[in-house]
């Protein structure tokens, strides 16, 4: 599935929640702080940004099924280094090279 599909989608999925609150585009507009416009391109699939897709989650109060999507995750204690401190970043050992 492409991109423009899946922001299609979910553009869909936004107007149908919208539309069971019974909520209009001004609504949810005036709700989350964007302009009409931002709201209608997000239901049409459009590239809105990352923080105005959030406002507009916001805006539906459906901002906490994101979050439901996303939970923490327990800390594995094997990710913690010899300073006990989390890793930020993944080792790999390096091949030995014959030499």
């Amino acid at each position: 599935m492409t991109e423009r599909k899946i922001a299609s989608l979910i553009g869909e999925r936004l107007r149908n929640k919208r539309l069971e609150r019974e909520m209009s585009i001004e609504d949810v507009a005036l709700h989350c702080g964007l302009s009409r416009k931002t709201v209608a391109a997000c239901e049409a699939g459009e590239n809105i940004g990352f923080h105005s897709f959030l406002k507009v989650l916001y805006g539906l109060n459906i901002l906490g099924a994101l979050n439901a999507s996303f939970p923490d995750t327990l800390v594995n204690p094997n990710t913690f280094t010899k300073k006990e401190t989390v890793r930020k970043r993944a080792y790999k050992p390096r091949k030995k090279v014959n030499t």
